[in-house]
């Protein structure tokens, strides 16, 4: 079956006796439906038959461990960046600090007041365009 240019076919989870609909995406077949046992978007591999399911890839399951994984190297890339301020100088309203350590994706400046402040990646950038670290 085709509606608004993506072809559907019949699925069946013979494990559980449930019947339902997948579509093609880049050459798989995605499930359309929640069955008991298989969730929405899981991507199917189907018996010889091109109806039965044989297995599932949980599609959902693979987009968060994608997500997760990309986050933490966007954490990775924000401290390896942060790294580089350490002993720079930081000029704002409250005076004139020191960043003396990067703790996860904070950059910790030190003050002459012995105020201690937590800048972020992007507060460091805007620092940086308005010449405000030395």
């Amino acid at each position: 079956m085709k509606l608004e240019e993506t072809e559907y076919i019949k699925v069946r989870d013979a494990e559980v006796g449930e019947t339902g609909w997948a579509y093609i995406s880049n050459g798989s077949y995605v499930l359309d439906n929640d069955f008991e046992r298989i969730p929405h978007g899981s991507i199917l591999e189907l018996e010889k038959d091109g109806y039965t399911i044989k297995s599932f890839i949980d599609n959902n399951k693979l987009a968060w461990k994608r997500m997760e994984r990309e986050h933490k190297a966007e954490m990775e890339r924000q401290n390896k960046e942060l790294h580089k301020y350490i002993g720079k100088h930081v000029k704002v309203r409250r005076g004139v600090g020191e960043i003396v350590k990067v703790e996860g994706t904070w950059a910790i400046a030190k003050f002459e007041n012995e105020e201690i402040k937590h800048y972020t990646l992007s507060s460091i950038n805007d620092f940086l365009k308005n010449g405000r670290i030395y």
